[in-house]
């Protein structure tokens, strides 16, 4: 029964993990918005730019119609520094993806009885060591690779603003309200912070660390009935080659 439960809870806390970061590859990760209440036409809403896994939009309208219009392609200056965290994000948060995917798969081979490293002598004791370690192993490194994106997509407005003053130095930059030091904010004219993407991937950062924890005081519950037959199994064919003997 014990085993059980932690299967129910182990599938339902890893779907959940592998779901939240789908949905955080298909959602908007950081936007600055221009305020609405300064425009009289109240049917579109405008962002500065959008930061999404495969691209930034730049000063987008969204038409109640569902039309889009763009009017620029770039900050005005090389993003360098934008792009690199960027990159950074987008390799961290895949292999995050990837390791949790990863333990999954490898957690459904071992239940359908396909074979590994298992058929040895001690494979009782080594085959446990190597599902906990599993176990363990991967959602500590999705939680790591999580945590580490979270705070990469906080460096996205200083990434901005370091570019900007790269082309025109401080004193343009620091007078430009939209070049902002704070990771979320408004003045008079813009709203800026993180979008549903970056709220998405704390939450499953947050749920994988949890994981993580059930994981290391559970392991040896994934695998105990599992084992439990093996032995079995193992003392039933050294009993049967004997008695032949």
């Amino acid at each position: 029964m014990n085993s059980l439960k932690f299967k129910l809870t182990f599938y339902t806390l890893f779907g959940l993990i592998w779901s939240l970061l789908v949905f955080f590859f298909l959602s908007p990760w950081y936007e600055e918005t221009l305020k609405k209440d300064i425009f009289e036409l109240k049917q579109y809403k405008f962002s500065n730019f959008l930061i999404l896994y495969d691209k930034i939009e730049y000063n987008k309208f969204d038409y109640v119609d569902g039309a889009e219009t763009y009017f620029r392609d770039a900050f005005g200056f090389e993003t360098k520094t934008l792009e690199g965290i960027m990159t950074s994000i987008k390799v961290l948060s895949t292999l995050a993806f990837l390791s949790t995917t990863f333990l999954i798969y490898f957690t459904i081979i071992f239940y359908v009885h396909i074979k590994f490293i298992f058929d040895t002598e001690n494979h009782r004791r080594l085959g446990k060591k190597v599902w906990c370690y599993v176990l363990i192993g991967s959602p500590l490194v999705s939680f790591f690779l999580s945590f580490i994106t979270l705070f990469l997509i906080i460096g996205i407005p200083s990434a901005v603003r370091n570019d900007c003053y790269k082309e025109y130095g401080k004193k343009f930059c620091n007078s430009q309200l939209r070049y902002h030091t704070s990771f979320i904010g408004e003045n008079q004219v813009w709203l800026w912070g993180p979008s549903r993407g970056w709220i998405i991937l704390m939450v499953d950062t947050i749920l994988t660390f949890f994981a993580t924890i059930y994981c290391w005081r559970n392991a040896h519950k994934f695998d105990e009935v599992k084992m439990k037959k093996k032995k079995k199994n193992y003392l039933n064919n050294n009993n049967n080659k004997n008695n032949i003997l």
